[in-house]
């Protein structure tokens, strides 16, 4: 990203992370904290009714929180004009990865939950930004393709976190189930 670009960039990326906390609101660790304690009561069976209620409370704010953006919009202000449909499908994978990060986390993989946020994500911006600018010079890499190399970077660490949360959590059911 040129000079020219890069404080757009950081403004898209600052209006996607304001969203991603925004919406999450705490609950990853209110996921972390009681799937935690729901493997320490030997109750994996809570599991799913609790992440399943994160996750919809996490789609009702930020769907509050697009709301809010689009209300920004219609009164002028230009807070709201840099978060397109790829920012809000970024900020929903964002937040659905750490909501199952920790639950994966919960469940007594803290290694495993934490690859996606700590590695995936940033390693794969690092490797998928390197790419574009070999593909079309450093200089012509424009927000719309930083912005796509953010969503497909979360995209990867989103997918992780699934497998590794279905993983997880097939382990313990067969366990409990034997």
């Amino acid at each position: 990203l040129g000079p020219a670009f890069y404080g757009d960039y950081v403004l898209i990326f600052s209006m996607i992370t304001l969203a991603y906390f925004l919406s999450t609101a705490g609950l990853p660790n209110l996921v972390l904290r009681e799937i935690s304690h729901y493997s320490a009561s030997n109750r994996h069976d809570l599991t799913k009714g609790m992440l399943v209620s994160a996750i919809v409370m996490f789609i009702v704010l930020l769907g509050l929180c697009a709301a809010l953006s689009g209300v920004v919009q219609l009164i002028g202000v230009e807070f709201g004009k840099a978060m397109g449909p790829l920012a809000w499908a970024t900020v929903l994978l964002w937040g659905l990865a750490i909501l199952l990060e920790n639950a994966t986390r919960g469940r007594g993989h803290t290694t495993i939950g934490q690859v996606g946020e700590l590695l995936l994500r940033p390693g794969g911006i690092v490797v998928l930004l390197l790419i574009v600018q070999l593909m079309v010079g450093a200089g012509a890499v424009t927000v719309d393709m930083a912005v796509q190399v953010l969503f497909a970077a979360t995209a990867l660490s989103a997918s992780f976190a699934l497998v590794a949360f279905i993983r997880v959590q097939g382990v313990a059911l067969r366990a409990k189930a034997a």
